[in-house]
């Protein structure tokens, strides 16, 4: 679905998707898109011509997907996932905090957008993160992974984080759901540096399993997984700066609306952008989930900040 507002001096354009149709980077590419079209037809009317590349289809793309050959139970990526839900308890990960929603129960979903960077402190974040040889990823997600325990969660951290599959250059820009799962545990070490460079090396372990199609590991499981909540504890990471026409997005004020529905279990969206780094966090709307909220992102601010502040990360920012 599409319609637009338009204005005297401005036009804003609205389109709504089906999530199960589109990920995070086909939305950007809609905005860019649309961007480009528009331009093309206001600098002449008559004849817009573009210069948009011919993409793939995600038809094409789940043909392609169905040849694939089955997993062997035995496989040690097959083993591994295996392994990590059972650790789980046979079902998927959980936020290691109470939410204050009992166990087959929902409610209505809170979001909120939390800033955690501003551009300059992003870029002294990822050169701490490089130091420890690591990327933004691993620093995010050990930054998640040291707020929860510093706030009285474990040191233990097990979560699921998605990945694009979008590794053929036909569907780089392709509309379509390209996206799988990988399972990751964070380790929380004495300090941010050591998670950071623990967390790295947990993600570079996981990219292996991100082969495997999760429902082939559900088959292999059986009887012995058990899907007891309808939200999965996720951590998605973006970097919108390294999608082309990223530069346009703040200044046409593009941002995405998501579906109020209800929620059992907490997902964070980490977003980069030209404005620095944010944090979307989805939860259930109680008292208890709201409280544990605030002291985590309270937290997890301070944390990064912390961090992207010292003297060694000042040195090193242009």
């Amino acid at each position: 679905t599409c319609f637009g507002i338009d204005r005297p001096d401005t036009s804003t354009i609205l389109c709504a998707f089906d999530h199960s149709n589109v990920d995070a980077m086909s939305i950007a590419v809609v905005v860019d898109e649309i961007h480009t079209l528009y331009d093309a037809y206001r600098r002449c009317p008559s004849n817009p011509e573009t210069d948009l590349p011919p993409v793939g289809g995600f038809v094409e793309y789940c043909r392609i997907e169905a040849t694939l050959p089955l997993v062997d139970p035995a496989d040690e990526r097959m083993v591994r996932w295996s392994n990590f839900l059972t650790e789980c308890g046979g079902t998927t990960p959980r936020f290691p905090l109470d939410l204050g929603v009992a166990e087959g129960e929902t409610a209505p979903q809170a979001t909120t957008v939390t800033s955690l960077l501003d551009a300059q402190h992003t870029l002294a974040f990822e050169q701490l993160c490089a130091r420890s040889g690591a990327g933004m990823f691993a620093g995010v997600v050990a930054a998640i992974g040291q707020a929860c325990a510093d706030i009285g969660g474990p040191s233990r951290l097990p979560f699921l984080f998605p990945l694009h599959t979008r590794h053929q250059q036909q569907f780089s820009r392709a509309l379509g759901w390209f996206t799988t799962n990988a399972p990751m545990t964070v380790e929380v070490e004495r300090d941010l540096t050591d998670t950071i460079t623990a967390a790295h090396t947990a993600f570079r372990a996981a990219l292996p399993l991100s082969t495997v199609p999760i429902p082939q590991v559900l088959n292999n499981l059986g009887d012995a997984f058990t899907l007891s909540r309808r939200d999965v504890f996720m951590v998605s990471y973006i970097d919108y700066t390294r999608i082309g026409g990223h530069e346009r997005f703040d200044r046409t004020d593009a941002h995405h609306i998501s579906n109020a529905t209800v929620s059992d279990d907490a997902q964070f969206w980490v977003s980069r952008t030209t404005s620095g780094l944010a944090l979307r966090s989805r939860f259930p709307d109680t008292a208890t989930a709201r409280s544990v909220m605030t002291a985590f992102t309270t937290e997890l601010v301070a944390l990064m900040r912390a961090s992207a502040a010292t003297p060694e990360s000042a040195a090193l920012t242009p």
